[in-house]
């Protein structure tokens, strides 16, 4: 018999596994669309677009294209995790623990992305007329992530010596 907070958590990541799924499909549609669009804009060659905003919008489908395949994989990576707790399984593992390394990873790469588009934009196009913003939810989500990977470590390795000295 399972005690009612492994039923909670358990029915909670039946749940939270769905919406994960959605998410992921979500995601992949708009990485797809914009896949689409940054194609159609590197070859459009209408003149009554202007060349500034042409590279424009080219700069901001890649780095469209690059955060939505970032989304997509963290959340596919999420529905992972969840999916081990949802069979009972102990969240505290290694292979949870470097997933969310990955995810750490995937978060500092969009960031790193977002940033070499933007410093693309203001060279190639003119600094006034092109935005800039540093990523900082992607680096501080990053450093969570990071930090859980290693919490997550650390409770796999406690897991395995409680489990030796039984």
């Amino acid at each position: 018999m399972e005690s009612p907070e492994l039923s909670k958590l358990r029915k909670i990541c039946g749940y939270g596994h769905i919406f994960l799924i959605l998410v992921t499909v979500f995601c992949t549609l708009l990485l797809a669309l914009s896949i689409v669009a940054f194609c159609i804009f590197l070859v459009i060659d209408d003149p009554t677009i202007m060349d500034q905003d042409r590279h424009t919008m080219i700069i901001t489908m890649g780095t469209a294209v690059i955060d939505f395949a970032a989304f997509t994989t963290i959340s596919y990576l999420l529905d992972r995790m969840i999916k081990t707790m949802k069979n009972g399984e102990s969240p505290f593992t290694n292979d949870n623990a470097h997933i969310l390394v990955h995810m750490a990873t995937i978060s500092v790469v969009s960031a790193v992305a977002s940033i070499v588009g933007q410093v693309v934009g203001i060279v190639v196009l003119n600094p006034e007329n092109y935005p800039g913003s540093i990523p900082f939810v992607q680096v501080g989500g990053a450093i969570v992530l990071y930090s859980l990977a290693l919490i997550f470590g650390y409770g796999a390795q406690l897991q395995k010596e409680s489990d030796e000295t039984l």
